[in-house]
């Protein structure tokens, strides 16, 4: 365990700085693009019902598993499962908005030429995520503890089901439930929908800049999480910008998948973390 929880170091650790030096390349670089995005006309009731989904589906599970460990204190590995069942329900309901409408896919991800090109601009993004997420998490924390001094009742806790994975010891089998969730379901639905359908859909109701920032305001507020709010909504603003960069869905998905995948690890790993 201790080579593992190194090693995962090592990579954060190499990740970050790599992502200094392309951030501070970007910066320095005289190249400028002008960022657009094609518009999505879609029908707007599927798109209210997709974000009340994404709002009411987590808040559900999460008050049910909160239910369980009161009356049954052994039940984390029931939560685990429910949290996966939630998930994929998204997921259905994705699969059927694209169903419907076929131009969505042609419209959300550009032809995939080079493999390599693809994971290089996965870990290029995911590097460059780290050290802004980092800025943003200690300044938000900063804020919180602040707020905390003028009496207001916040915290900078985990989420509730972290806390659970982290503090208990679910089985085997339960721990790759979670993992399909977190790494493979949420990235994908989440990805799909809030860059590859909702932002599309915002844009063609006002300018890419306010619907880069709506789209990640809401992003941040379907995780229902005080403490990771401002982060979320920096993340939210980031993978929509440099979707419309990249302009390749699977790019986002992997992304969203390596950042998720590490936290896991951190998580199973150092469970006081």
């Amino acid at each position: 365990m201790p080579i593992m929880i190194d090693a995962i170091f090592l990579f954060i650790s190499f990740c970050f700085l790599y992502g200094v030096t392309l951030i501070v390349k970007h910066f320095f670089s005289k190249k400028t693009s002008v960022l657009s995005l094609s518009a999505l006309h879609l029908k707007g009731f599927q798109v209210v019902v997709a974000t009340f989904l994404f709002l009411f589906i987590p808040w559900l599970t999460q008050n049910i598993g909160v239910l369980c460990l009161k009356k049954i204190p052994n039940s984390v590995d029931k939560i685990l499962w429910l949290a996966l069942l939630g998930e994929s329900s998204l997921v259905l309901y994705i699969l059927f908005l694209l169903k419907n409408n076929p131009r969505l896919i042609s419209g959300m991800s550009q032809k995939i030429t080079k493999i390599s090109r693809l994971f290089e601009d996965i870990f290029e993004g995911y590097c460059q995520c780290l050290p802004l997420l980092f800025v943003i998490t200690l300044f938000w924390k900063f804020i919180i503890e602040v707020l905390q001094q003028w009496g207001m009742p916040v915290s900078f806790n985990q989420q509730p089901i972290i806390q659970l994975l982290a503090h208990s010891k679910p089985h085997l089998a339960s721990i790759f439930a979670i993992s399909i969730c977190v790494i493979l379901l949420a990235p994908l639905c989440e990805e799909i929908f809030f860059r590859g359908i909702l932002l599309r859909f915002l844009h063609s109701r006002m300018d890419l800049k306010k619907s880069l920032w709506t789209c990640s305001l809401i992003f941040a507020v379907i995780h229902q999480h005080f403490a990771s709010f401002l982060p979320l909504c920096f993340l939210g603003y980031w993978l929509g910008h440099y979707y419309i960069k990249t302009r390749c869905i699977w790019t986002n998905i992997g992304i969203h998948a390596l950042f998720n995948g590490t936290n896991l690890l951190l998580i199973l790993s150092i469970p006081e973390l």
